[in-house]
């Protein structure tokens, strides 16, 4: 059997001087997988420029350098060597994955290049901070913000990225979950098998089934306390043989700790999809 048209047509990757390397070599490798085309955007945020423009900016330069006014043409060069390193590296996880790759260097904002660049089938790639001191910033950040907007779909993933399975995982909300069907289409895609991880409330019954018109097609199904989703450690324990698969969710099906704690918890790219137009997020 033939497999399905893709649902996207392109992954759309942000990268700024902070972006970790393991971001565009995921991405190329999902590109890969969805025969999907790959845009990375190197953006100069103009809010760095308009701070450092001001008369009462200071920078802090250690090992006895102290505050210093922001020399903007240092900022300057700095950001061309971390665009051109950034072209190298994307360049280099294209050409490895075979898949058609684009990178542009763009200056504005963050969430105004991506709200302008990303539209339906687009797929955009937000990777996990590298380091604790980034978690909170980064999260916050407006390519985190930009990235939820409703035309594209989000793949939150970690940092580091090896060994991705084809495997895929649908984390449904309950048996009608929009998930599970793009779960099905991606593991067709991907020729790799299906597993339906179904939330359940404390106490509801642990036999709960899927629709039987999908029950052939999908393969695995199992359940999972709904409140453990948001543990990464109940996770790894309970979901461990899951882990570097490739997880699909529906967005708002799910407190938003949820997709970051499966990330965390079983080193495993997440896709946040889109329910279509009068499509229901879960059936009761």
């Amino acid at each position: 059997m033939a497999a399905p048209a893709s649902p996207f047509r392109r992954i759309i990757l942000g990268v700024d001087p902070t972006s970790p390397d393991g971001g565009m070599r995921l991405a190329a490798e999902v590109a890969r997988l969805l025969q999907l085309d790959l845009l990375g955007l190197f953006i100069k945020d103009t809010n760095l420029f308009d701070l450092a423009g001001l008369p009462f900016a200071r920078e802090f330069r250690p090992y006895g350098g102290g505050w210093h006014s922001i020399d903007l043409e240092q900022i300057s060069r700095d950001l061309d060597l971390a665009a051109r390193t950034a072209e190298r590296l994307f360049t280099d996880a294209a050409r490895r994955s075979s898949v058609a790759g684009q990178f542009e260097v763009v200056r504005g904002s963050a969430a105004d290049t991506l709200a302008s660049r990303s539209r339906q089938g687009d797929i955009v790639l937000v990777v996990e901070p590298s380091s604790p001191s980034h978690h909170a910033i980064r999260h916050l950040s407006e390519v985190t913000r930009a990235a939820l907007r409703p035309e594209a779909a989000v793949l939150m993933a970690p940092t580091q990225m090896v060994d991705l399975q084809r495997a895929v995982v649908a984390i449904a909300a309950g048996p009608g979950d929009p998930s599970i069907a793009m779960g099905l289409v991606l593991s067709q895609m991907t020729k790799g098998d299906l597993t339906v991880v179904e939330a359940v409330d404390r106490g509801a019954s642990e036999a709960r089934s899927v629709p039987a018109s999908h029950a052939a097609e999908r393969g695995a199904h199992r359940t999972v306390r709904r409140e453990r989703l948001a543990d990464p450690a109940a996770l790894r324990t309970e979901l461990r043989d899951l882990a570097r698969r490739f997880v699909v969710m529906t967005r708002g099906a799910f407190d938003e700790s949820v997709p970051r704690s499966i990330v965390s918890a079983l080193d495993a790219p997440v896709l946040l999809v889109e329910p279509r137009p009068g499509e229901p997020v879960s059936e009761p």
